[in-house]
């Protein structure tokens, strides 16, 4: 199974780090290509003990893989956990990932979300005729 994560802040280089030792093949998105590339050498901008080790062992193993490109990511990922720091485009992020994304694919709203935000994505999608 490919997994797909939505964002490489704090949240997102967790996720993709945790999901790519547990084996599974996973490709991190964020649209900052400074940021894309300075993970994908190993370098992040916050302390989490261990991380950096994760990281590169995954990066090796080629189990977890960083793009720019909204369409590689969505291409072959059964499941894209939407992982952004702060959930105030979260909407709009579930919607343009959807659009990209395969009909059967599983979104994951990962990001810490205010009460009732997975129902208003669930009827945005729905009215824009996205999944």
């Amino acid at each position: 199974m490919q997994i797909a994560v939505y964002g490489s802040g704090y949240l997102g280089t967790v996720i993709s780090a945790c999901l790519a030792d547990f084996g599974t093949p996973v490709m991190c998105y964020d649209e900052d290509v400074n940021r894309v590339a300075a993970q994908a050498e190993g370098m992040i901008p916050f302390f989490e003990k261990n991380l950096k080790d994760v990281l590169r062992r995954n990066q090796r193993a080629g189990r977890l893989t960083y793009t720019t490109e909204l369409s590689a990511l969505v291409e072959r990922a059964q499941v894209v956990f939407l992982a952004e720091d702060t959930y105030h485009y979260i909407e709009e992020v579930a919607l343009k990932v959807a659009r990209a994304a395969a009909r059967d694919t599983v979104l994951v709203v990962a990001t810490p979300v205010p009460v009732g935000t997975a129902a208003r994505i669930q009827t945005r999608l729905c009215a824009a005729g996205c999944h």
